[in-house]
Formats: structure tokens, C-alpha cells, sequence
């Protein structure tokens, strides 16, 4: 996991949403959901629970 990825999990983490997150890192939306799919590929586990509101939870 690079620092780029940890950063992008805890921004995600602590404002529980991918939009507002991307918002606070100065990245696009897609960028940062790419980065969070390619950590759940690398290492096999669901991050987040995802719901019809944009809201996310840790897994």
C-alpha cells in the first residue's frame, strides 16, 4: 500500500463519503475510486459497504 492509498483510505474513511473525499484530496471522483478498487483487488477484501445514498461504511 503506497502513502497515496493510505491517504485516500482515510480521507474516505473519515468523511464516509467517495465525492466529498475526492473533494477534500483535490482529485477527481473516479481517480480516487480507481485507487480504492485497486487496494480491495491487491490485498482481496471489501473496504467499504456501499448504499444507495452515497454513503459509505468501513467493511
Amino acid at each position: 500500500m503506497t502513502f497515496r492509498q493510505f491517504t485516500a483510505l482515510a480521507t474516505v474513511a473519515k468523511h464516509g463519503n467517495i465525492t466529498k473525499a475526492a473533494q477534500v484530496m483535490h482529485i477527481s471522483q473516479p481517480s480516487l475510486s480507481k485507487q480504492l478498487k485497486v487496494l480491495e483487488e491487491d490485498y482481496k477484501i471489501r473496504l467499504f459497504s456501499r448504499n444507495s445514498n452515497s454513503q459509505i461504511a468501513m467493511a
